[in-house]
């Protein structure tokens, strides 16, 4: 069954605190621009722990993907170097990765792979995100 990922009017816009109390405390809506690091953030933790790297946690070869292609140094998550990585963008890139190669190519493989890494960690993490009404 085919997933539909839409990222709705004014995702690009970015990320606003939702306020609401509990373990998602004041944290925010994901935009498009800061993915990665709207998701990841933690406030409830100092500086510089605040923020977990959810995704490279649960997919170690899409993340690895990821950072060679945004040139992302750190093995761990720096909040700077993923400020770069649009979700629409990362998408796109991917999208185009898995029909760019040889069918059946190991680097179609990896491409489909990371992309729907990418998809099911958007419908693992939005969820558990609090929307304030």
């Amino acid at each position: 069954m085919p997933k539909i990922i839409v990222l709705g009017a004014g995702a690009s816009v970015g990320a606003k605190k939702t306020g609401q109390e509990g373990h998602f405390t004041d944290r925010p809506i994901p935009g498009a621009k800061k993915f990665f690091n709207d998701v990841s953030h933690i406030p409830e933790r100092e500086a510089p722990f605040d923020y977990l790297n959810f995704f490279g946690l649960t997919y170690e070869h899409p993340h690895e993907l990821i950072s060679q292609a945004w040139q992302i140094k750190n093995k761990y998550f720096d909040p700077k170097e993923w400020e770069n990585v649009d979700i629409e963008e990362l998408l796109t890139f991917l999208d185009i990765g898995t029909k760019l190669y040889t069918k059946g190519s190991n680097y179609q493989w990896a491409f489909q792979e990371t992309k729907r890494a990418v998809e099911d960690f958007i419908v693992f993490i939005t969820p558990a995100i609090k929307i304030a009404p």
